[in-house]
C-alpha cells in the first residue's frame, strides 16, 4: 500500500514540474506580444488625440492650417495621454512596457504624426497617411 501512494506522490509531482516547464516556455512569447500591443494601442491614443485636437482646431480657425501649431497640439496630446511630453528631440522614454524609446515625428506637409518605438519588434505608428484632416465648415 506504501509503494501506490510513492506512485502517485511521484505522478502528481511529475504532472506539477510538466506544467512548470510548459508555463515557462509559453509565458516569455505571450508577454513579447503583451508588451507589443499595450506599446501599439498606447501610441493610437496618441494618435487620435492628436488628430481630434487638430480637426478641432482646423474646425475653429475655418480650416486654415497655416494658424494652427502642430508641434503644441502634439505636445497637448503627449500631457493629456500620459502626463508628460517628449524632449526637444521628441523622444520620450517609459511609456512602452517593453523598454523602447519613442520617437514622434510631424509630417511638415500633411501635418500627420508618426511615432516610432525602438523596442524589439515594435516599429512604426503613423496616422492616416492618405487621409486629409477633416473640419466642420
Amino acid at each position: 500500500m506504501r509503494s501506490g501512494y510513492k506512485l502517485r506522490l511521484f505522478a502528481a509531482a511529475a504532472a506539477a514540474l510538466i506544467l512548470c516547464v510548459l508555463f515557462a516556455l509559453w509565458y516569455p512569447g505571450y508577454m513579447r506580444k503583451y508588451r507589443l500591443e499595450t506599446c501599439e494601442k498606447a501610441r493610437r491614443v496618441l494618435e487620435y488625440t492628436y488628430t481630434h485636437k487638430v480637426e478641432a482646431a482646423l474646425t475653429a480657425n475655418g480650416g486654415r492650417e497655416v494658424d494652427v501649431d502642430y508641434e503644441k497640439l502634439l505636445q497637448e496630446s503627449y500631457r493629456e495621454c500620459f502626463g508628460r511630453t517628449p524632449g526637444e528631440d521628441g523622444r520620450i522614454s517609459g511609456i512602452c512596457r517593453g523598454g523602447g524609446t519613442w520617437t514622434t515625428t510631424i509630417d511638415p506637409e500633411t501635418h500627420h504624426i508618426r511615432t516610432v518605438c525602438d523596442a524589439d519588434g515594435h516599429g512604426a505608428v503613423q496616422t492616416f497617411v492618405n487621409e486629409p484632416f477633416q473640419y466642420v465648415q
